[in-house]
Order: structure tokens, then sequence, then C-alpha cells
């Protein structure tokens, strides 16, 4: 998957399964992540591998929320992932954008 600015690809090595996020710029810099935050309401964050169940939807909010803030998964009591809205996000933000002076 490419983004304007860098390249999202999936993989699994010895290691285990691996996001690596190069850049398209003209130096080709990447990186390579084998967890993201896993948070569960406002008082618990941890480090939690990247499993293939979780790997596309880690992916998806990678490029709706950037590689910093996508890269962290919000959880409720009962483990399940608050899966995005990105319908949502696009309809409010063309709104802020239509309506702003």
């Amino acid at each position: 998957m490419k983004n304007n600015n860098y390249e999202i690809v999936k993989g699994i090595d010895e290691k285990g399964i691996f996001i690596r996020i190069r850049s398209t710029n003209t130096a080709k810099h990447f990186a390579v992540y084998r967890t993201f935050t896993k948070r569960v309401g406002d008082n618990f964050e941890e480090n939690t591998k990247i499993t293939e169940e979780i790997i596309n939807d880690l992916i998806d909010s990678i490029k709706t929320k950037g590689i910093t803030e996508g890269f962290i998964l919000d959880f409720d009591k009962n483990n399940k992932l608050l899966k995005i809205k990105i319908e949502y996000f696009n309809i409010y933000f063309n709104y802020l954008i239509n309506n702003t002076c």
C-alpha cells in the first residue's frame, strides 16, 4: 500500500509478523515495526506484538491516522477492537472544510 510519502508493507520472517514503512523520497529510509500500542480505556496501555488477526486493522489505522497515531489501537474492556469509522471522519472533515470562514 502506498501513501503520498510512504509505502506500507506487511510481512513475516523468523522473528514474526511485521509492518515495514518505507519513505518514498529519494533517500528510501524505512523502519520495521513488530509491536503496536494497545489502549484499553483511559487508564491502560501496553506494547503488544502485531498478529495476523490485527495487522489489516492496524494498517487501516496507519493509513487513516498517520504513522504515529496509527500505531495506537483502542480496545474495549472485553478485548474487542474499537474500529475506526472512516466514513464518519470523511463526512466530518468535509463539513469542517466547507464551513470554515
